[in-house]
């Protein structure tokens, strides 16, 4: 009985493992993707400023 429940848990840390590297890997796009949008915010923020003067 407790080799079965010692496999469950090394199940659920193997899955809560997986999960985390999902996350982590997620939150790189997102921050990817910040840094993409803030760039062009700035570059269209600077055509915008060329255009008016």
């Amino acid at each position: 009985m407790a080799a079965i429940r010692a496999a469950a848990v090394d199940a659920e840390l193997s899955a809560l493992a997986a999960n985390s590297e999902q996350l982590t890997t997620a939150l790189a796009l997102a921050e990817a993707k910040r840094a993409a949008f803030v760039e062009d915010d700035e570059a269209a923020i600077e055509m915008i400023l060329r255009l008016a003067s």
